[in-house]
């Protein structure tokens, strides 16, 4: 299991670094918003979508974004938005693991794998749908649940469990914003 642990602080460290980079950059997700009032609001639907799946590994804050999508959509289409682009990136994120899964038990060999296997057998839907609103952690574990046998239907059931509340309540709270700053109510 040394080797997995290795590769989920990996990864994190990996993400880590481009959120810093992104905030180095002076990357401004606000001015961005502003900008995107201009287009169309279906339009704006999709690319909040692809924001929320590219989050897998950019540095998209995607609370800010779901904050966005509720004040622009209102509260019930703006968490339908949210749930579709977060179930979306868990989804994408366990694809990826999925792709990875044969080089990933080359690194940390058959024995290692089929424990982690049973580890999330046993655990992993519940570490989804835990894990869905933590940043960087959540793309971990659903990278890693992908490289497991976990099936694509759990990872769905748990990734729309997980997702549900926050998109709602990141919905309903942007829905009742006057302006983007109100980070005091959010939190």
């Amino acid at each position: 299991m040394k080797r997995y642990w290795t590769l989920f602080l990996g990864v994190i460290g990996i993400l880590l670094a481009s959120y810093g980079l992104a905030q180095w950059l002076g990357l401004d997700i606000e001015a961005f918003w502003r900008a995107l009032s201009r287009v169309s609001p279906w339009t704006l639907g999709v690319i909040a979508i692809a924001l929320l799946v590219l989050d897998v590994f950019l540095p998209v804050p995607s609370s800010i974004l779901m904050l966005g999508v509720g004040h622009i959509f209102g509260g019930l289409t703006g968490s339908l938005i949210s749930l579709i682009g977060t179930v979306s990136a868990s989804l994408f994120a366990f694809g990826l693991g999925r792709i990875s899964r044969e080089r990933l038990e080359r690194w940390v060999g058959e024995e290692e794998r089929r424990r982690a296997d049973g580890m999330l057998e046993r655990w992993g839907l519940t570490a989804i749908i835990l894990s869905r609103p933590m940043p960087l952690i959540s793309e971990t574990v659903a990278l890693m649940a992908g490289a497991s046998e976990m099936t694509w239907r759990r990872a769905l059931i748990g990734s729309c469990v997980g997702c549900l509340p926050m998109s709602v309540l990141y919905s309903i709270t942007g829905a009742g914003l006057g302006e983007y700053d109100h980070g005091e109510l959010v939190f």
